[in-house]
């Protein structure tokens, strides 16, 4: 199973979806197009103090932006979470979301 995490610091997806063997897995190639293009996006707004690492099995997008930025990344981590929803209702056994408001611990 895919799991998504998505707070105040950014995005965390680690898993694999399981749907189909590796390499035609079109739920992890989903998830991973999602993950992808939010890292470029981010990583083009300036002001979002964006870091990502990507390998398989695991995404890490952390997030600090400033001024401007905040509303611009906020647009793009409800985006991502739209496509994450859409992902989670199409395929429930295979991708979790989760969101996490400010103040909550992991």
């Amino acid at each position: 199973m895919i799991r998504a995490r998505i707070g105040p610091e950014g995005v965390e997806i680690t898993g694999h979806a399981g749907f189909a063997p590796a390499g035609s897995d079109i739920v992890c190639a989903a998830v991973s197009m999602l993950a992808l293009t939010l890292a470029e996006a981010v990583r083009q707004t300036p002001g979002s103090g964006a870091q990502a690492a990507l390998r398989p099995g695991r995404c890490m997008i952390r997030l600090r932006p400033e001024g401007e930025a905040c509303r611009d990344v906020q647009v793009l981590l409800r985006a991502f979470a739209a496509g994450m929803r859409l992902l989670q209702a199409q395929y429930p056994a295979h991708v979790r979301l989760d969101m996490q408001e400010k103040g909550e611990g992991r």
